[in-house]
């Protein structure tokens, strides 16, 4: 019974600090953050779902392509490949599309590798990760 309210116990103390961690900002698999606190300083197009969208998907992943190539310059990128686009609500009021790519190499024939997420405002600009510490 002790094991049992001890994972119990466990289990809802990192529930908790998930659902903390997740209200302060994003984080994709490796270890990158987006807080959302830089969203307010800067000037977005405010989108409701109901009307029209300010960036298209196809826009989006134009400006992520054109982000990550110039970003990693000399790597032999052939082409981007995108694995998964999806719109996300960062705020109450600002939306990103968030996608991760694939890069297929011309130095390898059939290399490709999996690059981090990469989120789009609706400006179309790349929202870059945070580098403050989630504790300040």
């Amino acid at each position: 019974m002790k094991t049992y309210q001890s994972f119990g116990n466990v289990l809802s103390g990192l529930l908790g600090l998930i659902l903390v961690a997740t209200s302060c900002s994003r984080k994709t698999d490796v270890g990158e953050w987006w807080d959302t606190s830089d969203l307010k300083e800067m000037n977005l197009p405010i989108w409701q779902v109901t009307n029209a969208i300010p960036l298209t998907p196809d826009k989006a992943v134009l400006a992520a392509t054109h982000y990550l190539s110039t970003n990693y310059v000399g790597f032999g990128v052939f082409s981007w490949q995108v694995d998964n686009l999806a719109l996300y609500q960062e705020d109450s009021s600002n939306w990103t599309y968030t996608m991760t790519l694939t890069v297929m190499l011309t130095n390898h024939f059939s290399s490709h590798t999996e690059f981090p997420s990469v989120k789009v405002l609706m400006d179309g600009n790349v929202w870059k990760p945070s580098h403050k510490q989630l504790n300040q």
